[in-house]
């Protein structure tokens, strides 16, 4: 009985996750967070918010034009400092 187990090349490719792939990431999550807490908090009424399917959860997202071009602006800034960031640290 032989049992082929993957090889390490195979599964460190799997595994790899960029510092620019965790950025992305970090800020796709931030921007259903901020969804969330405007929510949660009642900055906004109930009925402005429709539900979606994310990270295997049910997220509320504004529906408010106005609100999500707000969120778009700060998501657009802060994708910039993340970029500025991550490029700082490879210059060493």
């Amino acid at each position: 009985m032989t049992s082929k187990a993957p090889s390490k090349e195979k599964t460190s490719k799997v595994h790899k996750l960029s510092l620019k792939g965790s950025a992305r990431q970090v800020a796709e999550f931030f921007q259903y967070s901020i969804h969330s807490i405007l929510f949660q908090r009642g900055v906004y009424p109930a009925e402005d918010f429709t539900a979606v399917k994310k990270y295997g959860l049910n997220m509320l997202v504004s529906a408010d034009d106005q609100v999500k071009a707000y969120i778009k602006k700060i998501m657009s800034q802060l994708d910039k400092t993340l970029a500025n960031t991550s490029s700082a640290g490879n210059s060493t």
